[in-house]
Formats: C-alpha cells, structure tokens, sequence
C-alpha cells in the first residue's frame, strides 16, 4: 500500500529570515505589514514565478520537441526519459522526504527508456557474431540491361570466416538469432518498465 501522505524537509533559510523578521516588526506595525504582503508583495511574486515557471518550461519542451517526428513511436520513450529526469530533479529539490527506493526506481526507468529509444539491443550480439565470423565486407559491381546499358550495382557481402557454403548458411542462421535476442531483450525492458510503474510511479509527486 502507498502512503498519500510524506514527510517535509526543514524549515528553509527563506522561511527562518521571513520569521525572523517578522518577529522583529513591532506589533502595531503588523497589520500594515501583512497587508502589503497579502495586497501587493505576494500577488507581484506569484505572477512572476507563475509565468516564468511556465514559460521555461514551455521553451524546454519546445527544445526537446524541436527535432521529434510523430511518425516514428520510438520518440515516445525519449519524451519519458526526459521528462522523468525532470521529475527525479524536482523530487530531489522539492519539499516533501522521499523514499530511496521510489527514487532509484525512478532512475531505472529513466534507463530503460533511454535504451528503448535508442533501440540498440543488438550490439552485444553482433560483436560476438562478428568475432566468430568475422567483420562484414561489403563490394559493389556494376549491374547492366541485356541491351548493354548500366541498370544500377549489385551489393556483394562476404565475411572471412563464412567461406563454405556450410558456413555461411550457419552465419546467416546466427545472424536470425540475433534479431530474435534483441527482440526479447527489448520487451523484457518493457515489461519492466511496466512493472515500475505500476508500484512507483504514484510516489513520484512532492
């Protein structure tokens, strides 16, 4: 079960130098002093946080949008990496106490949609796949029409461990597999994600 309720931080320094001073403000004088603060110094510094607050974030997300196409989905989890980091900050500078398992839960789903944008599963795979068979070389030769003209180039690979024909049915056999383990691999992230926010992401408020 998930608390609605967290601890607050200390008093802030701003919030001691506000006490301190009013203290110090002779009691005759307090109601003046409240009424400026409540009729002119709050409403001045609520407009201008308000509006600086959201303008800067109107132009971040401009920023972050600026080169995002909505054609392709993989965007989708560069926007939740970006926007969680800007939670996992807020959290941290904010008032409320959180817990180290909520935050860290956090961080791991800030990772797991940075490689699920960046879609590269693969890598592990075809690193060992080309220290068994050998880096991918690739040739072009010229292609022609039966009347003799140049109709475009064929694309010729070959790897220097896959000579046989043997060999290279069992290289283009791995090379599947590959496909397959980063397929798994990304779901599994999925999956996990899912299974994140489910029990933390309601604790991420402050």
């Amino acid at each position: 079960m998930i608390s609605d309720s967290k601890a607050i931080k200390g008093t802030t320094p701003e919030e001691m130098d506000a006490e301190e001073a009013a203290r110090k403000t002779p009691k005759f004088l307090r109601p003046l002093v409240d009424w400026i603060e409540d009729k002119i110094t709050w409403p001045v510094e609520h407009f201008l946080s308000y509006n600086y607050e959201r303008i800067s974030r109107s132009l971040a997300w401009a920023r972050k949008g600026w080169k995002h196409y909505d054609w392709e989905s993989a965007y989708l989890y560069d926007v939740m990496a970006w926007k969680m980091r800007r939670i996992h900050t807020a959290l941290l500078d904010g008032n409320a106490i959180h817990e180290e398992e909520n935050l860290q839960a956090l961080q791991e789903a800030i990772a797991i949609c940075e490689r699920l944008f960046e879609s590269d599963y693969d890598a592990p795979y075809r690193k060992i796949h080309n220290e068994k068979w050998g880096e991918l070389e690739s040739h072009f030769t010229p292609a022609y029409f039966p009347n003799g003209k140049r109709s475009g180039s064929y694309w010729n690979t070959s790897r220097k461990n896959a000579v046989t024909e043997e060999q290279q049915a069992e290289q283009v056999a791995d090379l599947r597999k590959i496909y397959e383990y980063e397929e798994r691999d990304r779901k599994l992230d999925i999956d996990r994600l899912a299974e994140i926010l489910k029990k933390h992401e309601p604790t991420w408020w402050d």
